[in-house]
């Protein structure tokens, strides 16, 4: 398998996951916390290294991904326990999470290399040279490892429970007042945001990958009538970023991830420019 390839089916795996994911959290105003858990997550990653002694990085995604899923049930009770906004949770959570990872960084790890800024930066290109190797001599991408289970836990959850998301997305005060617990469900889905947001760090970085997860979704927005469309629009557009990206970065040696997330963004102004063209077409024949 090429390398080019390797570094392709890396990006699909994340655009796939962020655009399945981006829909439900853009539809439930909760689009940021991805940003949010990018940052929160340095205090799990030092106490995970504190703990192991060691900077693999299944070790340290472990520290990160408890780290994403206490920042989410934290925003869900200061919102249930001190009636606080939406945003004013996620604001509060996540900033002070990242500084309690500082100040551990600056007690306890004076001394060795880990740098606040690991989590928030990735490389897509290194897909193909960190592998994993088998006892049987199979060596397989790191990446495919990590995020192909993300991938099929987000898919199978929203799947299954697909009546509970769409009950917890769209009809929310319904919901509560036939005694559907809507909390839970929002829970679970930033759960799984947390956990994909951590897998994707190394390949895109923790901040790119909130545009794998707004983007694509916002983009499918526009067109969509229904959550199917949506979803069925949101992976297309993700799908084309990819690949746009990949071959555009390519040719003129630049970013790999910031040339995928820029097509993106520029597809999405295309469909904002095509969409009210359209739409003052239709209005000035009528």
């Amino acid at each position: 398998m090429s390398n080019d390839v390797i570094i392709l089916l890396a990006g699909i795996l994340v655009a796939l996951n962020g655009a399945f994911l981006g829909c439900y959290l853009l539809l439930q105003k909760n689009a940021l916390v991805s940003d949010a858990i990018s940052h929160a997550v340095l205090p799990g990653i030092v106490l995970a290294f504190m703990i192991s002694g060691t900077k693999a990085s299944f070790t340290l995604m472990i520290g990160a991904a408890c780290t994403g899923i206490l920042l989410s049930q934290t925003v869900l009770w200061l919102q249930e326990k001190a009636n606080m906004q939406k945003d004013a949770a996620i604001g509060l959570t996540y900033t002070f999470l990242f500084a309690v990872g500082l100040l551990m960084m600056s007690l306890f790890l004076k001394d060795v290399d880990l740098d606040a800024d690991c989590v928030l930066f990735g490389e897509i290109a290194y897909v193909p040279i960190d592998l994993h190797f088998f006892s049987n001599g199979w060596n397989i991408p790191r990446a495919f490892i990590h995020l192909s289970p993300s991938l099929i836990i987000c898919v199978l959850v929203l799947f299954i429970a697909r009546r509970a998301f769409f009950l917890s997305t769209f009809n929310t005060e319904y919901s509560s007042s036939i005694g559907f617990n809507v909390k839970r469900w929002q829970s679970i889905l930033l759960s799984l945001t947390s956990l994909y947001t951590v897998m994707s760090f190394e390949l895109v970085g923790a901040i790119m990958v909130v545009g794998f997860m707004i983007i694509p979704p916002a983009t499918a927005l526009l067109f969509s009538k229904n959550l199917k469309q949506m979803l069925i629009l949101s992976s297309a557009f993700g799908l084309l970023a990819v690949f746009l990206g990949y071959f555009f970065a390519k040719s003129l040696n630049l970013s790999i991830t910031g040339s995928m997330v820029g097509i993106s963004g520029v597809v999405l102004f295309i469909c904002v420019l095509l969409r009210n063209k359209r739409w003052k077409l239709s209005y000035g024949r009528k």
